[in-house]
């Protein structure tokens, strides 16, 4: 099957036009779709990753040491996946079906392996809590908690069904 890319360029699978540099060969062409399908995945791993720190960070006061630590990698994170961004443009501007599928086909696997690798989030303060209250000890507590959460029509024998 040949392709007449000066006809259909979009189809064209033997050249890509990338910021005005035509590159010509099958070799080159499957070069630039592996590495832009490498880009995608990396794009989303590290867009997961920098929302993880922007969760992280916003958990401690401003000026705290532990927070412009996290600020630090954030930016960094930040401003790689930016440069990654940008290259993925680049790709686009080629206007090519075959790349067009490929970061598709990245986007879909970088999701998949970005939700698989990242670490799972810190537990919240209201988890910690409430697994705290669970604990035979404080339950006098656990009743004083669901004595202020629920209304007083209810009687304490349902509130504490509901609760315990």
């Amino acid at each position: 099957m040949t392709n007449n890319c000066a006809e259909t360029p979009f189809l064209c699978y033997s050249q890509i036009n990338i910021v005005g540099m035509e590159l010509t060969g099958i070799s080159w062409f499957v070069r630039l779709l592996l590495f832009a399908f490498v880009l995608q995945i990396a794009s989303n791993c590290i867009w997961l990753h920098v929302s993880q720190l922007s969760r992280e960070l916003l958990q401690y006061k401003r000026g705290d040491d532990k927070r412009c630590a996290l600020i630090c990698q954030n930016v960094w994170w930040t401003a790689l996946g930016t440069t990654i961004g940008i290259l993925r443009v680049i790709f686009i501007i080629g206007n090519n079906l075959w790349l067009y599928l490929v970061i598709l086909a990245g986007d879909v696997v970088g999701t998949a392996v970005a939700s698989y690798v990242q670490s799972k989030d810190e537990e919240k303060a209201l988890d910690v809590n409430i697994k705290h209250l669970e604990e035979p000890r404080l339950s006098d507590k656990k009743k004083k908690i669901v004595s202020l959460l629920m209304p007083e029509s209810m009687s304490s024998k349902k509130s504490n069904r509901l609760f315990l």
